[in-house]
């Protein structure tokens, strides 16, 4: 393995927890609207960069072009000179102020800063920004118009209508038919770590493969099942367990006392 490998993986399992200061509200194209959060990135910058540089690793973003247009590149660099580098077109025009462009570079910045380094910083807005509805406010000048509307806003409208309520924090529309769809899937035969489903708390509903590093990390080696355990307990700890092993093989799930009859 690489050093710049080596030193990012030692990174990630010490990023601290980002906090989301910063709320979007959205106007969807049905006239109703929502809101989410984000970290912004001064916010990420100031949380990351002490751990990066304790493992030898720095960021540098960039302004150039890609066949003429604009572009943001996003470059991880390693003190022994290895490097880890990807560019991102910029949908720029000559209609955007100063201050508009800004605005884009920031957030494309914000963007190509979390996924180059492996984290997760926001509430996932399930692909709207990508939807092409339009959003109208934020929290702040130079925030991020640009989260939208799209399917499961729809659903979360049609369960609002018929009185369902607030599922989790982390899957605030998931519906219970959709819950236990993942949990059939996370039971099946070959299942392995990454599929198994949070049954409790703020994540409930949220699979062990989508949870940051310091989330695995906290169902592998901090919570306990509680007293008189059910079997999706046990099992759940010990996909958490494995998963942030590394091991995500059905194996793993073999756990005396875990496995449940159907």
């Amino acid at each position: 393995m690489s050093a710049l490998a080596k030193a990012l993986v030692a990174a990630q399992a010490e990023f601290p927890p980002i906090e989301r200061s910063k709320d979007v509200r959205v106007q969807t194209k049905t006239g109703g609207s929502y809101s989410f959060s984000y970290a912004p990135l001064d916010a990420i910058l100031n949380s990351v960069r002490p751990v990066l540089t304790k493992h030898g690793l720095a960021v540098s973003q960039l302004l150039g072009h890609i066949d003429g247009q604009p572009a943001l590149k996003t470059v991880l660099l390693h003190e022994d000179g290895e490097s880890l580098e990807d560019a991102c077109p910029l949908p720029a025009n000559g209609a955007l102020s100063a201050q508009e462009f800004g605005s884009l570079v920031t957030y494309f910045r914000r963007y190509a800063l979390v996924t180059v380094l492996g984290i997760a910083t926001e509430e996932d807005d399930d692909g709207n920004a990508a939807s092409g509805n339009s959003s109208v406010a934020v929290s702040s000048p130079g925030g991020d118009p640009t989260a939208t509307e799209n399917p499961a806003e729809a659903a979360r409208r049609a369960q609002q209508a018929a009185g369902a309520t607030h599922f989790s924090e982390a899957r605030p529309y998931m519906t219970e038919e959709q819950y236990l769809a993942l949990h059939r899937n996370a039971m099946a035969a070959g299942a392995v770590p990454s599929q198994q489903i949070v049954s409790f708390g703020k994540n409930k509903g949220v699979l062990l493969s989508e949870l940051t590093t310091n989330q695995l990390r906290w169902y592998a080696e901090d919570w306990q099942p509680q007293d008189d355990p059910s079997p999706y307990d046990l099992r759940l700890k010990a996909a958490a367990v494995a998963l942030f092993r590394g091991d995500d093989t059905s194996e793993a799930l073999k756990v005396p006392g875990s496995e449940i009859p159907f």
